[in-house]
């Protein structure tokens, strides 16, 4: 009985046991010592290897597009630390060439990268066997310079996509990504449009950075980030028709598995220069304290130059615009209509829903003198459908819609539907709308800018109006309902001449004024506007420009007056006409 074991228990004897553990512990040895002599052979030759290896793994990988060099690397194993320095990766052009004429898809996107100094550092080397992955907790990258240059052939759709073999490394993780002192261009080469970006100097802070080489996992990222950081020392966006320059603009971004989430956009004094003269033209502050763009796809956006984003929701965005008129180009804005820079936009667009939640839009025009005439929208909220320039979509919805309300001057309930036309380059519109509860201390100061009109007493009650045009003609009806409205037409520089009793006052003469609508036991007067389109303003100038002289109309009960101020009214496809005190005094300076 004392011999006896439990069933499943094995003894050895003391010399079988000790030669058990010795093979054990010897195969342990050698093992170990397998590996640390493989270690020490690996880091004196790893240098020559990766030399060896890496150009071929790159041009195998990118069917020859590109190249990659450095002039040294260096790795700690035991570290679990990379250095590279003179990091080039630059693509052949005569590949690309070679590749449109076999009909074979590229990349609209072409990147050379210069990286004088690079970082990695937590590296997990067990991953790049058994996940195929490079992971490591943090990369810092000095001095990048990179020039992304992007020329979309409409041809390279119905082009053959090669199909590769998975890379040895699939996928590219960091915990944290910095970037110090950027030098990054983008270059649009388009069909209708070529545009330059330079984001220059400062640093950028990415966190949980994925690089992943099939571009159907990880897309709703930004930067190829989840979040991050982005403080640029300047951005420049340049174009034949002006030059917009921001000082340290600001951007932050966090991303769930379907939507990205721009915070804190601050662009702050972006001025647009005439590329002409160099003199300030507008001056912009923007700030977006979140812009969710639901569905949004980086990987389209970077390989395809693609924009296409099924919801975009914009909370509390405020947009402040001076514009410096003596400052402003004399030459046609032809082509500026918000449907034709649309359509213009060489980035490949379609965003199904834009939502506006509690906006703020404020526009400031600057005399030569220095006179400042302001207009505020402000808790704004509406919704724009159909923002594209992709013919397929234009082909089921012909026409940007946009419904706003919101309040004007921060007092008076406004409304607005906008319809723009997407179907050809002529910058169709049409434009629904109302303005109530309006008081004249609310308006003079724009009168008095943007017409020459002085308002000296005045209360709207309701305006409804329907405008409607293209680039070079505009029509609208009218109806404006007032009450108590007393004018002066002439705006001189003494007082005596604005004096309501003065030679030139205009106010509420029972002879030329009709001081309210509908006057007493009358019925609503309505007025049309109709002119072809002063072709150096804009949209809103416009749009502007109907509404005062549907005002003047309605007010004045002799039309030879208006006619006299502002010229006569033009038909389609005639020439605008300047009045003859215009022609004689001109605008205000």
């Amino acid at each position: 009985m004392g011999n006896t074991r439990p069933h499943g228990v094995y003894r050895f004897s003391g010399g079988v046991k000790h030669k058990a553990l010795r093979i054990v512990v010897s195969l342990f040895v050698l093992i170990i010592a397998g590996i640390m002599g493989y270690a020490v052979w690996l880091s004196h030759h790893y240098k020559q290897i990766i030399k060896d290896q890496l150009p071929g793994i790159v041009t195998n990988s990118t069917d020859s597009i590109y190249h990659i060099s450095f002039s040294d690397i260096s790795v700690s194993f035991y570290d679990h630390r990379v250095t590279i320095t003179d990091l080039k990766l630059w693509p052949d052009n005569e590949q690309v060439q070679r590749m449109r004429e076999q009909r074979r898809h590229i990349l609209s996107t072409l990147s050379t990268v210069s990286i004088p100094s690079l970082e990695a550092y937590g590296i997990a080397w067990g991953d790049l066997v058994s996940e195929k992955s490079l992971d490591c907790k943090s990369i810092v990258v000095h001095n990048l310079k990179w020039l992304m240059v992007c020329h979309p052939n409409p041809g390279d759709s119905s082009f053959t996509r090669d199909k590769h073999k998975d890379p040895k490394i699939t996928r590219v993780t960091a915990t944290v990504v910095n970037f110090i002192n950027p030098d990054i261009t983008y270059h649009y080469k388009g069909l209708k449009e070529e545009f330059y970006c330079y984001m220059k100097g400062g640093k950028a802070e990415l966190s949980n950075w994925v690089y992943n080489y099939d571009e159907h996992k990880d897309t709703c990222s930004f930067l190829y980030a989840h979040s991050g950081k982005v403080r640029f020392e300047s951005f420049i966006f340049s174009k034949p028709t002006g030059r917009y320059v921001i000082k340290s603009p600001d951007l932050d971004f966090r991303t769930t598995a379907n939507s990205v989430t721009l915070t804190s956009v601050k662009i702050k004094h972006m001025v647009d220069y005439d590329q002409q003269n160099g003199k300030e033209k507008e001056i912009y502050n923007l700030n977006f304290p979140t812009i969710e763009l639901a569905g949004f796809n980086w990987y389209q956006l970077v390989n395809d130059a693609e924009l296409t984003v099924p919801k975009v929701t914009g909370e509390s965005p405020v947009i402040d615009i001076q514009f410096m008129r003596k400052n402003a180009a004399k030459n046609p804005r032809m082509g500026s209509y918000p449907n034709q820079l649309l359509l213009q936009v060489g980035l490949k667009t379609n965003i199904e829903v834009l939502n506006i939640k509690k906006g703020y839009f404020k526009y400031t025009e600057v005399t030569p003198k220095g006179d400042q005439g302001t207009i505020i929208f402000s808790n704004i909220n509406g919704q724009f459908r159909n923002i594209t320039n992709i013919p397929s979509a234009i082909a089921q919805h012909k026409s940007c819609t946009a419904k706003l309300e919101g309040k004007f001057m921060n007092k008076s309930p406004m409304s607005a539907t906008f319809d723009l036309s997407l179907a050809n380059n002529k910058g169709g519109y049409k434009v629904d709308g109302y303005l109530t509860d309006l008081d004249g201390d609310e308006v003079t100061p724009q009168a008095q800018v943007f017409t020459i009109v002085k308002v000296t007493s005045f209360h709207l009650n309701r305006m409804d109006m329907h405008i409607e045009g293209d680039e070079y003609y505009g029509k609208g009806d009218f109806t404006v309902r007032y009450e108590n409205l007393k004018i002066s037409l002439f705006k001189f520089d003494t007082k005596e001449r604005q004096a309501k009793h003065g030679l030139f006052a205009f106010v509420g003469s029972a002879l030329l004024l009709y001081p309210y609508n509908p006057m007493p036991g009358k019925e609503v007067r309505t007025v049309t506007t109709s002119f072809a389109r002063d072709t150096t303003k804009g949209f809103i100038s416009t749009i502007w420009q109907h509404m005062f002289r549907a005002a003047k109309k309605t007010a004045v009960r002799e039309q030879g007056i208006v006619t006299l101020t502002d010229g006569p009214e033009t038909g389609k496809g005639e020439p605008p006409k300047k009045g003859i005190l215009k022609r004689l005094f001109g605008k205000k300076k």
